[in-house]
């Protein structure tokens, strides 16, 4: 966020293009709590209020192979996906390493990319990260 406020400041003060809030993108939350919460974008509620058509995926932490290996199987994933363009709307993590797992994430909704590039990519075995492939495989 410091970010952004520098950009949005500096462009004022060097007569550049202003940055509004439409030419931002996504951003990811963290709270550091046991087990850790992050989010980016729409939650259900709200894709639902701004009329999308989507479908939500929900994993339980005990599937994530990492997370049985380190003991730690508190939590779930959960991610919301527009039926018609196949992007990611959102994504909230209640799971051990869910702030860093989410920076995935904002990169795949601020690239644009399909929510099928998340679920077909390889990912380090065994992680965290690789349980983006099982959740996603539930769309």
């Amino acid at each position: 966020m410091v970010v952004f406020l520098v950009n949005i400041i500096g462009d004022q003060l060097s007569d550049g293009n202003y940055t509004s809030l439409k030419q931002r993108k996504q951003i990811a939350t963290s709270v550091f709590i046991t087990p850790q919460f992050a989010h980016i974008g729409l939650r259900e509620k709200e894709a639902k209020e701004q009329g999308y058509e989507y479908k939500v995926a929900k994993l339980p932490v005990t599937s994530i192979p990492r997370a049985r290996i380190d003991g730690d199987t508190h939590g779930f994933l959960k991610t919301i996906v527009d039926t018609k363009t196949n992007k990611i709307l959102g994504c909230t993590l209640i799971c051990t390493d869910a702030n860093e797992m989410i920076n995935t994430i904002q990169v795949a909704i601020n690239g644009g990319l399909d929510y099928q590039i998340v679920r077909d990519t390889v990912f380090t075995h065994p992680s965290m990260t690789e349980a983006f492939n099982d959740l996603y495989s539930l769309i």
